[in-house]
């Protein structure tokens, strides 16, 4: 029996090796992976830490007020680093590079005018939110604070697509470890000189800023390497023929976004609104645990999805079909493993870390590990859609999944209690990858 798993994975293994373009893939994933690992890992030491230093309840204060912030950034902001990727590509194939700079300065126009926005809501909402959600208005001052992560972000996504265009994984690894590695000294000394919940936010502030410089400075030099011309030389009247194709894809994955920042933060408000901030706390540590399970395939989005759509471009669908299908391979391997090991040492996991004062979390824990483990074996799903222009599926897939696990949430919650909301994690995920394994099919 051994022998016989032996044999069949070193022929995997062989199999997968021989694949230009999955080796490509790899490589590329495998620069995100380690930005990923070391991300993970500093932001795991990170939130030991804060959780340790902070205690439960003001733990889910602190994770109250990022989440509002970043649902309300979602709500008005736009997703428009998969617009940048699959147009800016298209036209890059196609060797027209002031159409592609129309498109990325069309992307930084829509960002810096939504970004602006969404701080205006934060900075206006902020006190009926503390008072809704982390049950103090005194915590205004903390939303207000935090809503500035909203006017550093204005730049990022676009910035970000261009390394990945670029095929600048390498830098875009650097960039994000960095950070990581910023937020993780920063909150460090915060705490260290008592400064609290507004002193991990202000951490967290100066490190996305910096963060945000060394990523402008990369993307400046990728946008050179990638023959684009000058703003002035590339006028956003170029697009008006595409404008509405581009505006419809726009606005579609931006309402999948929406979806999936509902997905992932809904859930922490509820059980604010329905329960208190102690029990935020639990989900908090949940939550960062079961991510231990997403973080080795994380990047295979970022680094998948530029290589769909540039096959699907290529109209070589047997290579993009073999892709997919060695991508699916590998990842339902790493999603169940994961899952295996959380659900096997979970206890062990949270006693040796954020202590004795956490076991409550264990529940929610390994519902999150199964829903992210379900979430990790489909998830080429997604760019897959993206890249042959179907968001609208994507669309569709994560809004069902999305009434599923509101539903679930209100129901549970009262009766249940926090683990609701990894048992409602677990029902988005399940929904979603059965709608998004049909659709699939249906692509010729």
């Amino acid at each position: 029996m051994i022998r016989s798993v032996q044999l069949f994975l070193l022929r995997s293994r062989e199999a997968l090796s021989r694949d230009p373009l999955f080796k490509r893939l790899l490589r590329n994933s495998g620069w995100l992976l380690g930005a990923n690992t070391s991300t993970a890992l500093f932001g795991f030491l990170q939130g030991i830490i804060v959780a340790r230093a902070l205690g439960v309840e003001k733990l889910g204060v602190l994770t109250l007020v990022m989440s509002y912030v970043t649902l309300i950034n979602q709500l008005v902001t736009s997703r428009v680093w998969e617009t940048a990727i699959r147009y800016a590509t298209l036209y890059i194939e196609q060797k027209n590079f002031t159409h592609a700079t129309a498109v990325i300065k069309l992307c930084y126009v829509v960002d810096s005018i939504t970004g602006i926005l969404a701080f205006i809501l934060v900075f206006l909402s902020a006190e009926t939110a503390a008072r809704l959600f982390i049950k103090d208005t005194t915590a205004t001052s903390m939303l207000h604070l935090y809503g500035l992560f909203i006017l550093i972000s204005i730049p990022v996504d676009t910035s970000s697509a261009l390394l990945r265009i670029g095929n600048r994984f390498r830098w875009l690894s650097y960039q994000e470890t960095g950070v990581a590695v910023a937020k993780l000294i920063l909150a460090s000394i915060a705490l260290f000189f008592g400064m609290g919940v507004t002193g991990v936010l202000g951490a967290y502030l100066i490190a996305a800023w910096l963060g945000l410089l060394a990523l402008l400075f990369f993307s400046y030099t990728t946008f050179t390497e990638l023959q684009l011309v000058r703003w002035q030389h590339a006028p956003l009247l170029l697009l008006r023929n595409d404008l509405g194709q581009i505006g419809r894809f726009m606005l579609t994955t931006n309402g999948g976004a929406l979806l999936k920042l509902l997905q992932l933060n809904a859930d922490t408000l509820l059980v604010g609104y329905w329960l208190s901030p102690y029990q935020v706390g639990y989900l908090r540590v949940a939550r960062s645990m079961a991510e231990l399970v997403n973080f080795p395939v994380a990047p295979f989005y970022a680094a998948s999805y530029p290589e769909f759509a540039r096959l699907w471009h290529q109209k070589n669908i047997q290579s993009l079909q073999n892709l997919v299908r060695k991508s699916t391979f590998v990842m339902g391997g790493i999603g169940l493993a994961g899952f295996l090991i959380i659900l096997l040492n979970g206890e062990w996991l949270v006693r040796l870390t954020v202590g004795q004062e956490y076991l409550p979390t264990l529940p929610v824990l390994y519902w999150l590990a199964f829903g992210m483990a379900i979430a990790v074996s489909f998830s080429f799903g997604h760019p897959l859609l993206l890249a042959v222009g179907k968001a609208t599926f994507s669309f569709l897939a994560m809004l069902a999944g999305v009434t599923v696990q509101l539903l679930l949430l209100i129901y549970l919650i009262p009766r249940y209690g926090v683990v609701a909301a990894g048992i409602s994690f677990a029902g988005f995920y399940f929904v979603w990858t059965i709608i998004v394994l049909f659709m699939i099919r249906k692509i010729e």
